[in-house]
C-alpha cells in the first residue's frame, strides 16, 4: 500500500500534456521543447506521454490547438466589423503570450 504521507500524483490527461508543453516552451523556447524534456517536467517517463500524444507533430498541433482556444469569442451583439477587430486583437495577445507560436517574424 502507498505511503499516504506521499503526494498524490496528478493523472496525466491529453489537456494536462498539451498545456505542460506550451507552458515548457513559453519557459525554454519551442526549440528546446521535446518528449524527454515534457516528460521530466511532468514527473513521468517520456513513454507515459505517448499515450496521449503519438508523437512530436502531434504535440506541436495540440500546443496550437490550446493557444487558439485562448482565443475567445466576440462578445454577443456587437456588429460584424468589431467582433473581426475583437477577434484579432484577442489572437495578437495570444500570440505575443506565446512568442514562439508567432513564427519569429516580429510583427507583432
Amino acid at each position: 500500500m502507498a505511503d499516504k504521507t506521499q503526494a498524490r500524483r496528478t493523472p496525466l490527461s491529453r489537456e494536462r500534456v498539451l498545456h505542460a508543453a506550451v507552458a515548457l516552451a513559453d519557459g525554454i523556447g519551442i526549440e528546446s521543447l521535446s518528449m524527454r524534456t515534457l516528460a521530466q517536467e511532468l514527473g513521468v517517463v517520456p513513454m507515459a506521454l505517448y499515450k496521449h500524444v503519438s508523437n512530436k507533430e502531434e504535440l506541436l498541433g495540440g500546443m496550437v490547438d490550446v493557444i487558439v482556444g485562448e482565443i475567445g469569442s466576440p462578445e454577443p451583439g456587437v456588429d460584424w466589423k468589431s467582433a473581426v477587430r475583437q477577434r484579432i486583437l484577442a489572437a495578437r495577445r495570444a500570440l505575443l503570450r506565446h512568442s514562439w507560436a508567432g513564427g519569429g517574424g516580429g510583427c507583432f
